[in-house]
């Protein structure tokens, strides 16, 4: 590759406009190739006529040029992604924004209490393993042909069935109780509201971009009042593609007014969150490892991982917003 040309390669892309000491290089008057792969630099090959492939004191004083050029590319390439202007923050709902387990265990509780209330006798925690056993398994009717609420009063009554009771309207009154309690307690994560509020005033777009059934969505969407805080709202249920597809994504963008080289996805789910935001060639992911857990030796790897939506202040700065405006 010839100098003159002021085109590196760095971790397999090319750099058109390199640091400015890259650009004071010394032009080298023979042939070589210089290429730089992770942090190994080969060395200069050089043909003179007729005679095996030597270096001059000169080449090897652009050698070392090189080096320190390959130096610097090299932080380039850690630096290109601060380097680009963030344009819109997307969000997951559960468990990312709102704490949903813990708003799932004050409705549990309270379904428990109807439960004991009619059937002393009945070994609740088992009917609650098993019907979360089964709501995991399909949480409602793949056809759409049976109503979000009733499939998953039918479940609690198969649960309940499971330990002698027979009673669909107790069935139904526990979703109804479910539904009630949840939504009572579905707030926003601590911190929340003053982070979004802050982005928006810099002029990055903020939305999100939630899975589940549109009916049980808009209502968990609806008790946290998002249309108030939020630019961008979108159900994976009401779209043909929900995540990780990347046209919900890119849909997300378009709608926003941001690009996804300038955007990035947080949320709790590697399948879903972070494999779409890389699918979908976002600036970056954001990991919410609420629970701690390991990342997966052959899952999505995220770009960054906090432990809950506070942390996320940090990245923003290392994305070029200052911790102090967020």
């Amino acid at each position: 590759m010839q100098a003159a040309q002021s085109a590196f390669y760095f971790t397999g892309r090319v750099c058109p406009s390199p640091p400015d000491g890259a650009r004071q290089i010394v032009r080298i008057r023979t042939k070589f190739q210089c290429r730089k792969i992770g942090s190994e630099l080969k060395k200069p090959e050089s043909k003179v006529a007729g005679r095996a492939a030597i270096c001059t004191s000169e080449q090897r004083r652009n050698t070392g040029r090189a080096l320190a050029v390959a130096e610097q590319v090299g932080q380039f390439s850690m630096a290109s992604k601060t380097d680009r202007k963030l344009g819109g923050v997307f969000f997951d709902l559960d468990d990312t924004l709102v704490l949903t387990h813990e708003a799932d265990s004050v409705a549990h509780s309270a379904v428990l209490e109807l439960v004991a209330a009619k059937y002393p006798k009945v070994a609740r925690s088992v009917v609650l393993r098993s019907f979360i056993k089964k709501f995991v398994a399909q949480a409602w009717d793949p056809e759409n042909k049976v109503d979000v609420t009733e499939w998953r009063a039918t479940l609690w009554h198969q649960a309940l069935q499971e330990q002698g009771v027979v009673n669909m309207e107790l069935a139904r009154e526990m979703q109804s109780c479910f539904d009630r309690e949840r939504l009572r307690a579905f707030r926003w994560a601590s911190g929340v509201e003053a982070l979004v509020k802050k982005l928006q005033g810099r002029g990055i777009k903020v939305g999100v971009i939630t899975n589940g059934h549109p009916v049980v969505q808009r209502a968990k969407l609806q008790a946290c009042r998002a249309s108030e805080l939020f630019d961008t709202i979108l159900v994976g249920g009401e779209e043909p593609k929900a995540k990780p597809h990347k046209d919900i994504f890119l849909k997300a963008c378009h709608i926003a007014g941001c690009k996804p080289q300038e955007s990035i996805m947080v949320g709790d789910t590697l399948t879903t969150d972070i494999l779409g935001g890389i699918n979908t060639g976002f600036l970056s992911t954001v990991w919410v490892n609420l629970h701690k857990e390991e990342l997966p030796k052959n899952g999505p790897k995220p770009d960054h991982v906090i432990s809950n939506i506070g942390e996320l202040k940090k990245v923003l700065e290392q994305l070029g917003v200052p911790e102090s405006e967020v």
